[in-house]
């Protein structure tokens, strides 16, 4: 090598080494030793001492370092486990140091250090105390710890990690094993020995990456540990589920709750014999028909007010398009009228205003009308025609509401988020559906029924598949399933808890046997009764009544049957109360019953919201691996 290439070369190895000397290479942040001593005592209980050595670079660790601790452990079934743990001190390199321990969805957080406080970098020896149980197992022919020393949950790698176990002195240890790595890894990249009968040690032959972990197993003969009785199990396991056994016990009160109620207040009078009539009972309007037999008001009751309106004369229904109608008053109202109808006409009509039209601007003006006929409606016949009991309903709910708090209060952070969450989207559902009823009022019974058997196929298939398959998952539908099943119920004893009166049942049996008149379905046998003779008149009159019930099809599809019989031309009858594009075949007169009835509703229904206020939218050895058993959690600095 020649002079100059001696000097050059002289010179770079300089500069590195000056480079280097001005800008050491930055140390990492690791956990230079984790040393766990564990002492198992005859009660069960362990004394664990963690003594934990990492590298402070002021990176992650700044003020400290945190430990997780699992807790919260769920079986096959689905039900809860929670294992006590208890800290009985922290020190930092000899020092008692601060420390706080906080609740999180599976366990528990040592949270170490002060928040003004920063460490210095370098070294620091941080040693955890703390006390926990019912994690040994108990086997026919043996017992056991399997345990999770490091946990899989640290961010920084661990250089070396150590273990002992002590067992009581009359114990004798008949074998260990242990594996490292990540989650479900069976390498064993670790060495174990007896350091006694009652004594084993275990010791990592290579560094575990972050998220890796040493876990551990010791086995010795039964008899030293005292294994917990039936009743210990039992206590231990109504404890660690006390919110879903107050779930299910809540379905059982609630449900017996209500049945007494219903057999007290809510059972109907013994229905009479349905015979057919040729007319509505005396003083019952088409809106007061509906409201009976429903037993409440829906926005058909004022459809079919306004209907009876119109064909007595007082106002013309005017249809532009599917869904646009415009309501023109006549004359004002007579004693043609019901007390309901007269209502409607004079919320709808202000003076000097003979026009409204259905729309969301007009929204106030059809709110009004809807009060005012609600209001009529329940002055003049609930109570009298039938009792809604939304009291001993009331009671129930509040019932329900009572056993979801004391699930939500047991069941602390593990479960408390899936309590709510469930609570959340059942309301949802309910709201959901409730919106799909008050706007598609005609398949109300199809969709609730549909909805709910879906519901509770679909829960009934999860909660059978995630027990078969063990999973976690079952917990979640676990508490999902009661509080489901305490909506139904709320929901079902909503309606049966309403019970006619005696005037009532007699009443919605007169209902029963017009329905029967008006339904073409009992053409034939009717035929046979001298029913009146059909005429447009007769059409139009009972035409709101048909819309009320259920068979306005049906009524139309009559009366075009009853003209084509007596030789007339069915088109050749025009209504002079609607004008509008649901009339496009006369011949058909069946389908604009059912057409207008049902369009009408829905816009109403639709115009009566205002813009704004709604949405469009195995341990053991056999089967051990690491990161199974107990212990284990993770850390980090903060």
């Amino acid at each position: 090598m020649t002079q100059p290439v001696r000097l050059f070369a002289l010179l770079l190895v300089s500069l590195v080494l000056g480079t280097l000397w001005q800008h050491p290479v930055q140390a990492a942040e690791v956990i230079t030793l984790y040393d766990s001593t564990l002492h198992i005592f005859s009660d069960a209980t362990l004394n664990v001492v963690e003594s934990i050595t990492v590298n402070v670079e002021g990176k992650r660790i700044q003020r400290g370092i945190y430990r997780e601790f699992p807790t919260h452990y769920t079986d096959a079934a689905g039900r809860q486990i929670v294992v006590p743990f208890e800290v009985k001190s922290v020190t930092m390199d000899g020092h008692p140091e601060k420390y706080t321990v906080q609740s999180r969805s599976n366990g528990k957080q040592v949270r170490i250090g002060q928040k003004d406080v920063l460490i210095s970098h370098g070294l620091h020896t941080y040693v955890i105390t703390y006390t926990t149980g019912r994690q040994i197992g108990f086997f026919a022919d043996h017992d056991e710890l399997y345990w999770n020393v490091t946990g899989n949950g640290w961010n920084f790698p661990i250089e070396k990690a150590q273990a002992t176990v002590t067992l009581p002195p009359a114990a004798h240890i008949t074998a260990v094993t242990g594996y490292t790595g990540p989650q479900g890894s069976r390498a064993a990249k670790l060495q174990e020995k007896n350091l006694s009968p009652n004594t084993a040690f275990f010791i990592t032959t290579a560094p575990l990456g972050r998220h890796e972990n040493m876990t551990i197993a010791v086995r010795w003969q039964k008899g030293v540990v005292r294994q917990p009785s039936a009743v210990d199990e039992a206590t231990w396991m109504f404890l660690d589920n006390a919110d879903l056994y107050m779930l299910f016990a809540g379905v059982v009160i609630v449900f017996l709750s209500y049945i007494f109620m219903w057999r007290r207040v809510g059972r109907d009078p013994r229905s009479g014999t349905i015979v057919p009539l040729f007319a509505p009972p005396n003083g019952i309007s088409p809106a007061a028909a509906r409201f009976i037999t429903r037993m409440g008001f829906d926005e058909k009751c004022l459809s079919v007010a306004i209907m009876d309106a119109a064909v007595k004369g007082c106002l013309k229904i005017w249809q532009n398009g599917k869904k646009d109608y415009t309501l023109e008053k006549q004359k004002e109202a007579d004693d043609t009228l019901s007390h309901g109808e007269a209502a409607v006409m004079r919320a709808l009509f202000s003076p000097g205003n003979d026009t409204v039209t259905l729309e969301q601007e007009n929204a106030a003006v059809i709110d009004k009308a809807r009060d005012a006929l609600k209001t009529r409606l329940s002055q003049e016949y609930e109570k009298s025609f039938f009792f809604t009991n939304v009291g001993y309903f009331s009671a129930g709910l509040m019932m329900s509401l009572v056993f979801i708090g004391l699930a939500l209060f047991f069941g602390g952070p593990s479960h408390a988020p899936t309590i709510l969450i469930t609570c959340t989207i059942i309301a949802a559902v309910v709201l959901v559906a409730m919106a799909i009823a008050r706007r598609f009022f005609l398949f109300i019974s199809k969709i609730v029924a549909s909805f709910f058997h879906t519901l509770f196929i679909v829960i009934f298939v999860i909660i059978i598949s995630s027990i078969l398959v063990k999973d976690a998952v079952a917990l979640y539908w676990l508490i999902s399933l009661p509080i489901a099943f305490l909506a139904l119920i709320n929901i079902v004893f909503y309606y049966l808890l309403k019970a006619p009166t005696v005037l009532g049942r007699k009443t919605m049996d007169q209902l029963a046997g017009f329905k029967m008149f008006l339904d073409i379905g009992e053409k034939e046998r009717l035929a046979t009764l001298y029913p009146p003779q059909m005429t447009p008149a007769l059409f139009e009159r009972f035409l709101p009544y048909a819309v009320a019930l259920g068979v306005e099809q049906a009524w139309g599809d009559k009366f075009n049957n009853a003209m084509a019989e007596a030789g007339l031309e069915p088109g050749r009858y025009v209504p002079v109360w609607y004008v509008g594009s649901s009339w496009h075949d006369a011949a058909d007169i069946g389908n604009f019953s059912s057409t207008l009835g049902n369009t009408l509703t829905s816009t109403i229904t639709s115009s009566s919201t205002a813009p704004g206020t709604s949405s469009g939218f195995g341990s053991g050895f056999s089967g051990g691996s690491s990161g199974g058993g107990g212990g284990g959690g993770g850390g980090g600095g903060w």
